[in-house]
């Protein structure tokens, strides 16, 4: 499962006007932490997850970005279903083409 932990630490840290060094001061770490975590090449502490999360009035889960992580699992499951096509007809088929337009 793909995480936007890096992507949602960006965005947090830029919609509360923070710089990189503002958000390390916050949080006890340099701002060389806090730069490879927004781009991909560290992640932080598990421990620190919880602060990070905090410190942002997000859930952890929020942080990390596990609900569009699951959706965009659950999409390339139906878009495999699709491919397979497992459908006795094209009527079918056709439905759950509209679910999916509903659901994403």
């Amino acid at each position: 499962m793909k995480l936007y932990l890096s992507e949602n630490i960006k965005k947090l840290r830029q919609s509360k006007g923070l710089t990189q060094e503002e958000l390390a001061d916050q949080l006890g770490v340099s701002f060389q932490s806090v730069s490879r975590w927004e781009n991909a090449l560290s992640y932080p502490d598990i421990e620190l997850i919880p602060e990070i999360a905090g410190f942002f009035e997000v859930s952890t889960d929020a942080l990390m970005g596990v609900e569009k992580a699951t959706v965009e699992r659950n999409r390339a499951v139906d878009l495999k279903k699709i491919r397979m096509d497992e459908f006795n007809s094209m009527d079918e088929k056709l439905e759950y083409l509209r679910e999916m337009h509903r659901k994403y």
